[in-house]
């Protein structure tokens, strides 16, 4: 695979500033209700909180009103049981154009762990 590298349009650079910090301030409010829900990913807590995590990110995700597509969705593990939710937000690009793949946690550690 081939990478080209594009100089950044230096006219770019201001409105995106001002972008960033025009929307920071709520995008710190939407991380901390995010953060509040203890959905932890360990036996011994109750699973309900992870669905609720689950829940609560793709509904930002469909908030933003950018994908095509936000399902969440739960894989087999080798004993049968489902695993923990995961959120697959998809939007469809042209077929030569770069694709982005962004993979993050939405649970949380157990506290003191």
């Amino acid at each position: 695979m081939a990478f080209t590298f594009t100089p950044l349009n230096q006219s770019w650079i201001e409105p995106a500033s001002e972008f960033v910090n025009s929307q920071f301030p709520e995008a710190v409010a939407t991380l901390g209700k995010l953060v509040k829900i203890p959905g932890i990913a360990w036996e011994s807590f109750d699973s309900n909180n992870l669905d609720r995590s689950a829940a609560a990110v793709a509904a930002e995700l469909e908030a933003l009103q950018v994908f095509d597509t936000v399902e969440i969705r739960r894989s087999a593990k080798p004993d049968g049981e489902l695993g923990a939710p995961a959120i697959v937000a998809r939007r469809a690009g042209a077929a030569d154009a770069p694709h982005v793949l962004l993979y993050a946690h939405h649970d949380v550690q157990p506290p003191g762990a």
